[in-house]
């Protein structure tokens, strides 16, 4: 995971993912608060197969 550093409490949405679908494949994007640092964000990224067999499985 990747940390990230909040200068200002702007009224942002403290938890966001976004998800890129491709023909075969997405990224998935996670940013949540740092569980013991204050104004801190924790950054994870991953990529996840998108095709019908996968997806079932």
């Amino acid at each position: 995971m990747e940390e990230t550093r909040e200068d200002q409490d702007d009224g942002a949405v403290a938890r966001v993912a976004a998800i890129d679908i491709a023909k075969a494949s997405g990224v998935v994007c996670m940013r949540l608060p740092h569980e013991r640092i204050e104004g801190r964000r924790v950054q994870e990224v991953w990529t996840v197969a998108s095709t019908t067999n996968a997806v079932m499985e």
